[in-house]
């Protein structure tokens, strides 16, 4: 049995986002242990999973590929922008709008206030470059308290550009 981890590693997508590409294109996952960590975890068969990859690669080659790796994003949300103004969510996810969907189990009224496409392996980098002001305060760990938002957003179109 091939554990997620590896699967995501061989098929080149997103470690985060392997078990729902194969679950998409209909692959019967496996319950099981990881030798490593003891830790239940999500396992494909090798013939399941060799199928799943030639059918992907049929798909890429055709332009068609559904199960291509997604993009993260860097987001920030303000999570409760009448009663907390100055309060945000700083993370990283392939989806921020279902970011928002969990903060709105929380709070009524949270609000997406911008996204950037962000690989994974920056988002603690790319957190600090944002955060290295008196300006803010971290309450939680993806929570901030932030007095000007306006340099939070300033740090992050100088950061990003950087990177391209």
């Amino acid at each position: 049995m091939i554990l997620m981890k590896v699967a995501a590693k061989r098929a080149g997508i997103a470690r985060t986002s392997i078990q729902r590409s194969l679950e998409r294109a209909g692959v019967d996952l496996v319950d099981t242990r990881d030798p490593d960590s003891g830790q239940k975890a999500k396992a494909v068969s090798p013939e399941d999973f060799d199928l799943f990859l030639s059918q992907r690669s049929r798909q890429v080659d055709n332009g068609t590929d559904d199960n291509a790796p997604e993009t993260d994003h860097l987001y920030i949300i303000q999570i409760e922008p009448a009663a907390m103004p100055r309060r945000y969510k700083i993370g990283i996810s392939h989806d921020p709008a279902q970011s928002l969907a969990k903060c709105k189990r929380y709070n009524p009224r949270p609000i997406i206030v911008q996204t950037w496409p962000c690989e994974r392996r920056w988002e603690q980098t790319a957190i600090d470059a944002l955060l290295n002001d008196e300006c803010v305060s971290r309450i939680d760990s993806e929570i901030f308290d932030c007095s000007d938002l306006a340099i939070i957003r300033q740090r992050a179109q100088k950061f990003f550009a950087l990177l391209e």
